[in-house]
């Protein structure tokens, strides 16, 4: 989900969210961006986007 919000490649992404657990301090890790690739085949994720109507 957070890789379609940010157009982010995985390898960039798992870097990302590296650090968002080294800031906020957990003792986790990402996944390596080779297995999730494999995974993402199999996830169907689709986001509703607001319309920009008149102001």
């Amino acid at each position: 989900m957070v890789k379609c919000v940010f157009s982010m490649p995985l390898r960039g992404l798992q870097g990302f969210i590296n650090s968002v657990f080294k800031l906020a301090q957990l003792l986790a890790s990402y996944l390596h961006y080779s297995c999730i690739s494999k995974r993402v085949k199999m996830i169907n994720v689709t986001f509703k986007r607001k319309n920009k109507g008149s102001i």
